[in-house]
């Protein structure tokens, strides 16, 4: 994901204080503190770090999340309507589909889902 960055960064690590002289450099008219600017950089490149790991985990449950949903039932009882789904007056006299709502939930969520998991993945399964 941002696996260029974190090589960028601690590209950054390694090569820029080779050609540091000094503590400090004013070429843009400041001063800059490259201890601190070195510390701000491995900090960062640890916290992204880390961020990928815990979305690398989140990405697996929602994946694990998706096939539970796909291959089991997930049912309330109830119509959307309010009706429980084994007394709900037949279609023609209710004026609509009995759709229970539990399942109803769970189709926008694994929609929702998946949605998500193809923007964290860029369309690709891992």
């Amino acid at each position: 994901m941002s696996d260029d960055l974190v090589k960028r960064l601690r590209y950054g690590l390694i090569e820029y204080p080779k050609r540091w002289s000094g503590d400090t450099h004013s070429d843009m008219g400041g001063s800059v503190d490259y201890d601190k600017t070195y510390a701000l950089l491995d900090e960062a490149a640890n916290r992204i770090e880390a961020l990928e790991a815990k979305l690398a985990k989140a990405v697996g449950l929602l994946e694990a999340w998706i096939r539970v949903a796909t291959h089991c039932t997930i049912e309330e009882g109830v119509c959307c309507c309010g009706a429980a789904m084994d007394t709900h007056d037949d279609p023609m006299s209710c004026g609509h589909l009995q759709v229970d709502h539990g399942a109803y939930v769970a189709r926008g969520l694994v929609e929702e889902t998946n949605a998500t998991l193809a923007e964290l993945t860029g369309g690709k399964d891992d």
